[in-house]
Order: C-alpha cells, then sequence, then structure tokens
C-alpha cells in the first residue's frame, strides 16, 4: 500500500498471516485496536517500521515531530486497511497497558518500509 497524507507519504506491505506466530513484537511498534462488540474485537494490528524508513527522519526531524509523522502514518495504515472500523492507536510505550494486559491477539502485521516527509 502507498498513501499521501498531506505532508506524509509511506509504503508499507502486510505480513504473510502464516508468518505471524513466529514474529516477536518489536519494541518500536505502534498499535491499532479494534472495538469490542466488532467482529474484529479482541485482536490488534502491529504497525512496524524498517530502520530505513525511520532513521533518515531523525536528520531532519525533532523528536515530538518524528512521533507526529510515525502517528500519521499508523493513522493512515489503519485508514487503508480498516476505513473508519478501528477503536484506537497506541505507541510503542503503551503496549504493555494497552494490548498486552487485555491478551489482545495479533490480527496483522504492517511493515513500513518507507516514510517521507514534504514541506
Amino acid at each position: 500500500m502507498t498513501a499521501a497524507l498531506s505532508r506524509v507519504s509511506f509504503e508499507a506491505k502486510l505480513t504473510d498471516v502464516d508468518q505471524l506466530a513466529e514474529l516477536e513484537v518489536r519494541s518500536t511498534s505502534w498499535f491499532i485496536t479494534h472495538g469490542f462488540g466488532k467482529p474484529a474485537a479482541g485482536t490488534y494490528t502491529e504497525v512496524a517500521f524498517d530502520e530505513g524508513a525511520v532513521d533518515p527522519l531523525q536528520t531532519h526531524l525533532e523528536h515530538a515531530e518524528i512521533l507526529r509523522v510515525l502517528d500519521a502514518v499508523v493513522r493512515g495504515v489503519a485508514v487503508q486497511l480498516y476505513g473508519t472500523a478501528f477503536a484506537f492507536i497506541y505507541g510503542p510505550s503503551e503496549y504493555t497497558d494497552a494490548v498486552a494486559r487485555f491478551e489482545l491477539r495479533r490480527r496483522e502485521r504492517a511493515y513500513v518500509t518507507m516514510i517521507g516527509v514534504h514541506s
């Protein structure tokens, strides 16, 4: 998938479902959860970032701006995959309290391979 979000563009691909069980959750991943009472209840999507996609951001952007860019990318992935049918987006530091604590099952992993920031 490829998308442009006003100033941010990205490329991402879904991991083969057969590989999900073998993959550890990355400490730098973001997470999209799905609402209770919905067909995808009790699941989450992991959005993992290739280091090569994130590293160039550190050259030109402050930490807070990098977080805004990553948030925009995750929201873009969510919209492309689910439209508005998702509940919340969580950053890496929120995984333990928002995802692991509830023993949600990983539904998919979207792997972001490129991020572009346009002025």
